[in-house]
């Protein structure tokens, strides 16, 4: 479940060489950096920054970086990648998205490398252990293709026809995929779809085109932001909702009468640097940010189901998720089952419990509200270690003793 930011700041043409946008996405990821598991260099905490200079400028450095994408791309947690924020002022620009990558069984995978016998020599797995961290650097997000117009995507979810998609990007659109990640393989449909346009420059309506093709080539769950060189960010998900994503707006700092918009996993983030009327990104909607136009958007399918991992288990509590407080839900779901409980085991059964332990702590919310229905004492009767994978996954590699 990774954790996906773009935002999309109101004063564009700034005379200097800000970076606002880079430390808005900053403080961001930090605030989502529980979407990207800690303690683990195989995931990748990513930050792109569009730097579109006017052209004109006297100065022969920013000419060089008229229209250029800045990007910042390692692993480990927020606070490495940045350099504890040293790092943001090499990534000018006034809109920009980001990426926590959370693991998943692919992006784990530690067997042969691409078919390589590695052998069983120290030196041996040095080499495996460096040619794993250059694939996994491959696979970090956001993906970018310089064609059409130069586009970057953050996507958080996964594509069950990904085979299917690579077949098509192969023999039809001709286009190279060069990792074995989804991601990438959205992106390549997006970005084949928009060049079938054929024109020098989109607008909302050809991209909202190339998007609803895009929705009918991939198939499964996600939520992702686009960033479009030199003309805005755009935020979609799936038509069943089953990743998470909200937008927000504030008043610019800078250029009053302007408007900076957000888009991120989780509205703890907009929150957090000020952004108001947080709302969510429908099921089988995309949102656009546009510089200095107001928000678009356009529905392409209106199925809906709420996002139900990340209420019970992702998301923070003091976040809302399609309308839905985290926190209250969780307080829910610890009265129904104290109810279920009681209809299913009766009276007698209750009162040999001795006491409510939550396991994870996710679950210390429920594990509290069950507690007190069923008038029981509520204890942390388990330690988690923070630094290993989290037992769902774990449990997928036999490795669940470490836990």
């Amino acid at each position: 479940m990774c954790g996906i930011i773009g935002i999309c700041l109101g004063h564009w043409d700034r005379e200097d060489d800000s970076c606002d946008a880079a430390q808005e996405l900053h403080e961001a990821m930090y605030l989502l950096q529980h979407r990207n598991r800690p303690g683990c260099l195989r995931h990748s905490n990513v930050i792109v920054i569009l730097d579109y200079l006017r052209g004109g400028r006297s100065s022969a450095n920013r000419s060089r970086k008229h229209g250029r994408i800045f990007s910042c791309k390692d692993a480990g947690m927020a606070s490495k990648v940045f350099n504890d924020g040293r790092r943001v002022i090499d990534l000018p620009g006034w809109m920009g998205i980001g990426h926590l990558r959370y693991p998943t069984w692919g992006s784990i995978d530690m067997g042969p490398v691409h078919g390589l016998n590695m052998g069983s020599a120290p030196c041996c797995w040095i080499c495996k252990e460096y040619l794993l961290t250059l694939a996994r650097r491959a696979e970090a997000q956001p993906f970018y293709v310089n064609s059409p117009y130069g586009v970057c995507l953050s996507h958080n979810g996964n594509l069950i026809n990904a085979e299917e998609l690579r077949e098509f990007l192969d023999h039809e659109a001709h286009r190279h995929v060069n990792t074995g990640s989804d991601s990438e393989l959205m992106l390549s449909v997006f970005a084949n779809e928009l060049n079938e346009t054929g024109k020098a420059r989109v607008n909302e309506n050809d991209l909202f085109s190339a998007l609803e093709r895009t929705y009918k080539r991939c198939k499964g769950a996600w939520a992702s932001v686009i960033m479009l060189a030199g003309y805005g960010v755009c935020g979609f998900r799936d038509p069943n909702g089953i990743r998470p994503l909200v937008w927000g707006s504030r008043p610019s700092h800078t250029l009053e009468g302007a408007v900076d918009y957000m888009l991120a996993s989780e509205s703890v983030a907009l929150k957090q640097l000020g952004f108001s009327n947080i709302t969510d990104v429908l099921p089988g909607q995309a949102v656009l940010f546009k510089r200095g136009s107001p928000r678009s958007s356009n529905r392409f399918r209106r199925w809906s189901l709420t996002a139900p991992t990340s209420l019970m288990y992702f998301a923070r509590p003091d976040t809302t998720i399609d309308g839905i407080s985290v926190h209250e839900s969780r307080n829910l779901q610890g009265v129904k089952l104290a109810d279920n409980i009681i209809a299913k085991l009766g009276e007698e059964a209750v009162k040999d419990i001795d006491v409510v332990i939550p396991i994870p702590e996710t679950s210390n919310t429920a594990a509290a509200a069950l507690a007190e229905r069923l008038k029981k004492p509520y204890s942390m009767g388990f330690v988690k270690n923070r630094y290993v994978f989290r037992s769902v996954y774990l449990a997928l590699f036999g490795l669940l003793s470490k836990q």
